[in-house]
């Protein structure tokens, strides 16, 4: 691969270990703070600015992850006029769905920070909708104000003071495609326009053989292997200490063998049946026949690369779209949820055993990798398609939707409603005063359509 680092992204100041305390709020609003830190970070970098200045390059197109903290690049497309595709490491948001009049709907597309399924009851409707609601109105009239001002402030864009488009209008009108790293099956099928594409397994690489030390670990493991990671921003060497010795005491009591992929395992007493290793390639141990379960935090990525091995899953996620991931893996039906805050030996004991002598998980495992394989074209080679065509239309007619030139209230046929309503009432309105008429008029007329009977009294009497 041939690229240059211009600027490493911040490590997090926050203990992610932490975050599985934060809400889907307040994950909002934590999104939107590091996006206008890390912007300002990354564009105050000379060789940045360098590259801005240099408008006579050409491109035939862009691709960035500009939907995710960086919106200010989206005046790339007018600095150097090209199409922008947008590449999203993760499935999209309603936030997103809305930027690219991809109809996320609240009743059935759940959004990525909750745990729900595209089968969702009245509450986690409502809850679903509000958090989507929040995210797209909050980023459009909060998060962008600033976004804003950082793209007009770093860009040398001329548009004259009448004429200067708002961020919002540069994202829905640049960016002529998106690639989601996301997959229907691991996930829940939703509805996308021609321009947007699922692309989950695009990160996956050929199967390569395992260094002899670690092909030997696993050859030998009588019992087959365990592997455990919790991917590369929840470091194992900084999980809490309490936790991390109920692993420990938990792999003691194991027959299988352990992969335990750990930063610094120096200062930990490590049972017999176990390795540790700052990394381990994961795709191959999860390929290796032996491979019985994996032990995950619940990144789309190693959810992604089980499911293409196959291999059984426990989950124990943390935040952003981790709970969803093991809502997944449980649901479907190869794979455990377990909360971090539950855990002790005990559990973890039982939970391997449950998976890796209940062959319904192995065998649910392998029906998903089938399911997953079986497509008619890879996911590089969908990516590839979209960028070639955007190159060779220069653009993306299929992005073109009336969606672009609808109200919010026309949208979502909230006037649409609003005359079917209005002409509900005005029928039942009319028939209850005409009901009411006839009434009075049946009323009136059997009154007078009796027979009049005088009374009179004479002399104390009464006499007809």
């Amino acid at each position: 691969m041939h690229y240059k680092l211009i600027v490493e992204e911040p490590e997090l100041a926050a203990d992610p270990y932490l975050f599985r305390y934060a809400s889907a709020f307040d994950l909002a609003l934590f999104h939107w703070k590091f996006g206008t830190d890390m912007q300002k970070m990354i564009l105050a970098q000379p060789l940045i600015q360098q590259f801005i200045q240099q408008k006579n390059q050409k491109f035939d197109v862009i691709i960035a992850e500009i939907l995710f903290s960086q919106e200010p690049f989206v005046a790339l497309g007018d600095l150097f006029q090209a199409p922008i595709i947008d590449f999203s490491s993760q499935c999209g948001t309603h936030y997103v769905y809305d930027i690219l009049f991809n109809p996320g709907i609240y009743s059935y597309v759940s959004d990525y920070r909750t745990y729900y399924s595209d089968r969702m009851t009245l509450y986690q409707r409502l809850i679903n909708t509000l958090i989507g609601l929040f995210q797209v109105y909050g980023s459009y009239w909060y998060y962008f104000q600033e976004q804003e001002q950082i793209m007009y402030a770093n860009f040398n864009l001329t548009y004259g003071a009448q004429n200067k488009p708002s961020l919002k209008h540069l994202l829905r009108n640049n960016i002529v495609g998106s690639i989601f790293n996301s997959d229907p099956l691991v996930g829940y099928p939703k509805p996308l326009l021609p321009s947007s594409i699922e692309v989950g397994g695009i990160s996956l690489q050929p199967r390569k053989p395992l260094p002899k030390d670690l092909q030997k670990f696993m050859d030998e493991a009588e019992h087959g292997v365990v592997y455990f990671s919790f991917g590369s921003i929840l470091s194992s060497e900084k999980m809490p200490p309490v936790q991390k010795q109920y692993f420990i005491e938990a792999f003691k009591r194991l027959k299988q063998r352990v992969l335990w992929k750990i930063e610094n395992s120096s200062d930990i007493e490590l049972p017999s049946n176990v390795l540790t290793s700052k990394w381990f390639p994961q795709g191959d141990v999860l390929a290796h026949p032996k491979c019985r379960l994996f032990i995950t935090h619940g990144g789309y990525l190693s959810l992604i690369d089980t499911v293409d091995a196959g291999v059984p899953v426990i989950v124990i996620p943390f935040f952003a779209d981790q709970p969803k991931n093991a809502h997944i893996a449980e649901t479907k039906g190869f794979g455990i949820h377990l909360h971090f805050d539950d855990l002790t030996a005990d559990l973890i004991v039982e939970t391997i055993d449950k998976v890796v002598t209940n062959k319904s998980y192995s065998v649910q495992a392998k029906k998903m990798s089938s399911l997953f394989r079986d497509r008619i074209v890879s996911p590089v080679e969908k990516a590839v398609h979209l960028v070639e065509y955007t190159i060779r239309h220069k653009g993306n007619p299929l992005s073109q939707t009336g969606a672009k030139d609808l109200w919010w209230y026309q949208y979502f046929l909230l006037d649409v409603a609003a005359i079917i309503i209005a002409v509900i009432l005005f029928v039942f309105i009319f028939l209850y005063k005409v009901l009411g008429f006839f009434v009075r008029f049946v009323i009136g007329s059997s009154r007078n359509s009796q027979p009049r009977i005088s009374k009179q009294v004479k002399n104390g009497k009464k006499t007809n």
